[in-house]
Parts: C-alpha cells; structure tokens; sequence
C-alpha cells in the first residue's frame, strides 16, 4: 500500500526539498506524522481550529498548483510559541522583505502583468482550541 500512495518515495534535495545546512540526512522523524522533507506526509486527522470539524489532512493537501508552507507550531497556547508563530506570519506577509515580496503584488503595481504566485500557510497545533482564539492568529 505504501508504494501505490507514494509514501516511502523520498525525494532529492532540489529548490523545493532543503535539509538543514551541514545535516546529510535527517533520519527518521520524532513526529507521529513523519514530516520528513522530500516525504510526503501520512494522511493524519487533524481538528480545524476554526469549526471543530475532524478531518483527514491530505483532503487539505489536494494538487491545485498552490505552494503550502505547513507549520508545526506546537502548543500555541503558550505565549513563546504563539509570539513565534506571529512573528513567522508576519514575515510571510510582509511584501518589503519577507515572503509576501514574491507572492504579493505591491500597492503600487496595479499592472495586468502581474501573476500572483499562490502561497498557503497551514498551521497545525496541539494547543486546545477553547485557550487560543482565531483572532490570535491574526497577522
């Protein structure tokens, strides 16, 4: 089964899959859902924060062209953590210096020309919905 779900392909490293500079190979991963680069992910079930709903992550995952920036974020009801998961939201949208440069187009570039490129930014967290508000996801 693994085969035919492209589980246990891994692969190179390349523009999209990066390991840590100096670090050959990572090895097996301590997380229940193995993100491992280059691997896709087992399709765990995870709580949308917003509704409560269980889902199946690959449902979230479906190819669309879209790029994802999946972020392992940990307890966010822990003010070190959310204060890290904030500042990484704003550097994701920040059009100066940050990811946004690349995907936003600026306020003065009203052109045709422009092609957005599609970023999306998963969070998944093991913090209780009912001690971390939507709005303390807010960037």
């Amino acid at each position: 089964m693994k085969f035919t779900t492209g589980l246990s392909i891994r692969h190179q490293i390349s523009c999209a899959v990066q390991l840590p500079q100096g670090v050959p190979d990572l090895g097996p991963s301590l997380l229940k859902a193995d993100p491992i680069p280059g691997k896709r992910l087992l399709n765990f079930q995870a709580v949308y924060h917003a509704d409560g709903r269980t889902v199946r992550i690959q449902t979230r995952l479906q190819a669309t062209g879209v790029f994802r920036v999946i972020v392992f974020a940990g307890d966010i009801a822990e003010p070190q953590l959310l204060a890290k998961l904030q500042a990484l939201g704003r550097f994701l949208a920040d059009r100066e210096s940050g990811l946004g440069a690349l995907t936003m187009p600026s306020d003065s570039d009203d052109s045709a020309a422009w092609q957005k490129v599609p970023v999306e930014a998963l969070v998944v967290h093991c913090a209780d919905r009912g001690r971390v508000g939507l709005m303390d996801l807010e960037v």
